[in-house]
């Protein structure tokens, strides 16, 4: 990491409050994970807890709902954890984003993603402006390539809305997906018969289109290690 000279107005910043509530949230799971793993819980909830939390993080919102209907888990909690999860995740990777692109902070390994992020946002910026806060929203919710709430909430800062706006439309489209998703994967499992070559499916979809992007990660640590 380069060192950047003390700035004390981080705090005072919008967004280094946001970053402070999402470090507080990891701490919160981080704790409970590990207060799980010490009772032992039915069928390792907490293994189910940081394999959801894995794949939300490579962007598999799909799988990381699926794999508590694969334990069979409450409908509640599948669709609580996972809202948790999509606002701890968009609240880190937004106030990063956006404190690094103000020069507050400055994390070398996580260039390479906040450019990306960056230059699929631009791409986006044009549609979502034409429709605001809806299509924010929608944009947030769609699961295609290149969509979704972390992409959803760079285009919101892009387009200049305030935090609050940004953060209600992306939590609004992420929340009744989150539900579609959990509701739907339910109906699979107890209907249909098929749940379980449907999860695996999603899981090797996720793992195969991410591959090259852990393998450049992974790289990228050894060189700097």
């Amino acid at each position: 990491m380069k060192d950047y000279p003390p700035n004390p107005a981080l705090l005072n910043n919008p967004e280094g409050k946001v970053l402070v509530f999402s470090l507080v949230l990891v701490a919160g799971l981080a704790a409970v994970i590990s207060i799980l793993s010490f009772l032992g819980t039915h069928v390792q909830l907490e293994h189910v807890l940081l394999g959801s939390l894995g794949f939300n993080v490579t962007g598999g919102r799909a799988p990381g709902i699926g794999i508590f209907t694969y334990f069979h888990y409450p409908v509640w909690l599948t669709i609580a954890y996972n809202l948790f999860l999509e606002v701890t995740i968009v609240s880190f990777m937004y106030s990063v984003l956006v404190l690094s692109s103000k020069k507050y902070i400055h994390i070398r390994l996580l260039d390479q993603v906040i450019a990306r992020l960056q230059e699929n946002a631009l791409k986006n910026e044009a549609l979502v402006r034409r429709y605001g806060w809806i299509g924010l929203a929608v944009f947030s919710m769609i699961p295609l390539p290149f969509t979704g709430p972390v992409l959803g909430s760079v285009i919101g800062y892009f387009l200049k809305f305030s935090i609050a706006r940004t953060f209600s439309a992306v939590l609004l489209g992420s929340g009744i997906a989150v539900v579609a998703y959990a509701f739907g994967l339910r109906f699979l499992e107890e209907h249909l018969h098929i749940f379980r070559y449907v999860f695996l499916i999603l899981f090797a979809v996720v793992l195969v289109y991410f591959s090259p992007t852990i393998y450049r990660f992974v790289k990228k640590v050894r060189k700097t290690s």
